[in-house]
């Protein structure tokens, strides 16, 4: 039986834009290998974190502000501020995943991969069940497959004599500053700072030459004069002692000899505590992270202001790249396989809830008592769910009106009080009250 109804197809409307890609690779919409690999920039990332301390410190440092107050999960409400029917088991099977796949190592990680090669993946899998890992040998993983628009439909990697191949959504590729010639990753931190990082190489290779130079000089010993040749023994002798000198030891001879030494002399190295000075100073400013020695040489002001333009600059726009990443990529999927809705997603934040509640709570209490803000209003946006908020202004408003009556109920006592004294006086024919003395008279 027909219902009248037609059913028609979903309209998708796609970007126009996309990446230009040249050779074969367009024609057949496959990657060859090798063709977009990022191992060889990824080890070069690497050779720099680990000769240099403060490329070192400085990733670790940033790690340690992204994660420094943990993760939380807010449950998801409606446009009324009421929470859906499931929202509180839906978040309370996110927290679970949270402490299942251990998020905390993982977010802390990532951001050090993410800050160091300017890319992460993740690894997702439903079977047997749902879990997410860091994917390992990052730097192996290339673009396989793209489609017409040049989005990236496949990721594989290779290398040992094995390959695999993943789907959009079972490697979750996280880039942070994708450029064109970065593309498809992200660009690192240190990305502008190698012409430092070689100039400090260069300075510890010439400061250890120098000083080696002035520890373990040359030293020249001319044995004999115009008058005396020495014999071969002797030069021998002599080279021998020379070389096998130890500390303390001295050469005692009968006929003339002259030592010279050589090293530096008297050269001293200048303006080395500027250049590196400026050359520290140049890396921290590309790098947007303050090491440890920058916040305690400088004043609590100084350093305060540091820590907020760090993360202005970078700890939250990358903890939004991972809030992101987590409500779109890893918890809905995870709630609609378990029969869950999407509007019951639980909403990530980094910060504690609970961290600003006063300076809010008086910011829109102030904004209620200037008649700024409606009352309900100001509710919804505290979090504080109508029906809770209606039924504790009812009460409110009973306690007022009890206040009210009992305070009407003593001013007509005492006022029933009043009348009676007034009508005692009246009928004794003394006005003066009861509780009241007659002012005694003096005498003059």
């Amino acid at each position: 039986m027909s219902t009248g109804f037609q059913t028609l197809s979903k309209i998708q409307e796609r970007f126009k834009g996309g990446f230009l890609l040249s050779g074969t690779a367009t024609q057949s919409k496959k990657f060859n290998p090798g063709e977009y690999g990022w191992a060889q920039r990824c080890k070069h990332y690497d050779d720099l974190y680990k000769s240099h301390s403060l490329a070192k410190s400085c990733i670790r440092t940033l790690a340690g502000q992204v994660m420094a107050e943990g993760l939380f999960l807010i449950p998801a409400v409606d446009d009324e501020g009421k929470p859906y029917a499931r929202t509180l088991d839906a978040t309370e099977k996110c927290n679970k995943l949270n402490r299942d796949i251990g998020l905390d190592i993982l977010l802390h990680e990532s951001t050090m991969k993410l800050a160091k090669y300017g890319s992460v993946f993740w690894e997702v899998t439903y079977d047997p069940i749902f879990d997410v890992q860091l994917a390992p040998q990052q730097e192996l993983i290339e673009p396989y497959t793209y489609d017409e628009n040049g989005n990236i439909t496949r990721w594989r990697q290779g290398g040992y004599g094995n390959t695999v191949s993943w789907t959009a959504e079972e490697l979750i590729h996280i880039p942070c500053d994708v450029t064109p010639w970065s593309w498809p990753y992200g660009t690192s931190l240190y990305v502008g700072l190698e012409s430092d990082f070689e100039i400090l190489d260069q300075l510890k290779t010439d400061i250890k030459e120098f000083m080696h130079k002035n520890a373990f000089p040359k030293e020249m010993f001319q044995i004999g004069d115009g008058n005396f040749v020495p014999s071969g023994d002797d030069i021998t002798a002599i080279k021998s002692k020379a070389r096998n000198w130890e500390p303390g030891e001295y050469l005692v001879t009968s006929y003339p000899i002259e030592h010279k030494s050589g090293g530096t002399g008297d050269r001293e190295v200048r303006n080395l505590n500027d250049v590196l000075a400026f050359i520290k100073q140049d890396q921290v400013d590309g790098m947007m992270t303050p090491p440890v020695s920058f916040q305690y040489s400088s004043t609590y002001a100084s350093s305060k202001e540091m820590m907020l333009q760090q993360r202005a600059n970078l700890v939250i726009p990358l903890q939004r790249i991972f809030k992101r990443t987590l409500e779109t990529r890893i918890y809905k999927p995870f709630l609609e396989s378990d029969g869950f809705s999407v509007l019951d997603t639980p909403a990530v934040t980094f910060e504690n809830p609970e961290a600003h509640k006063s300076d809010v709570i008086d910011y829109y209490s102030k904004g209620v008592a200037s008649k700024i803000f409606p009352p309900r209003w100001a509710a919804r946006q505290l979090g504080v769910p109508l029906p809770e908020f209606d039924a504790w202004v009812k009460e409110e408003d009973e306690k007022q009106q009890k206040m009210f009556d009992q305070k009407m109920e003593q001013t007509k006592q005492q006022f029933d009080q009043k009348q009676e004294q007034a009508q005692s006086q009246q009928a004794t024919g003394d006005k003066t009250p009861k509780n009241q003395k007659k002012p005694e008279v003096k005498p003059e």
